[in-house]
């Protein structure tokens, strides 16, 4: 009777387990690929806001530029360098991650798509 039941018992966790394995397997794909599209989208994020300040940079020194006429020339000048050199500086750096990044090593699931 006893031998019986523990057979039973045995074979009870035999299916369970292995279940809880392959689960677990599954489960740490799912983890991995959101990591990854999660770093993904924090380097998306970084990228927008490297372009915002392009962006600025450039706007300000046009800015400068059209109120040159307007205000003393040591202003403009001041004004519209600071623009010209946060534009450059915020190229270069998006020049930098540009260049470190790659769609292939950042979203797996959709490296199928840069090939169409």
């Amino acid at each position: 009777m006893l031998k019986k039941l523990r057979n039973r018992i045995l074979l009870g966790y035999a299916v369970v387990v292995p279940i809880c394995l392959v689960m677990a397997g599954l489960m740490y794909g799912s983890v991995t690929i959101a990591q990854q599209a999660s770093q993904a989208a924090i380097a998306d994020i970084k990228m927008v806001a490297i372009t915002e300040r392009l962006d600025l940079g450039l706007e300000k020194a046009q800015r400068a530029a059209v109120s040159s006429s307007l205000g003393p020339e040591s202003e403009f000048t001041r004004t519209y360098e600071q623009g010209l050199s946060l534009y450059k500086a915020s190229a270069a750096q998006l020049k930098k991650s540009g260049a470190n990044r790659s769609c292939k090593s950042q979203s797996p699931r959709l490296s199928s798509w840069d090939s169409k």
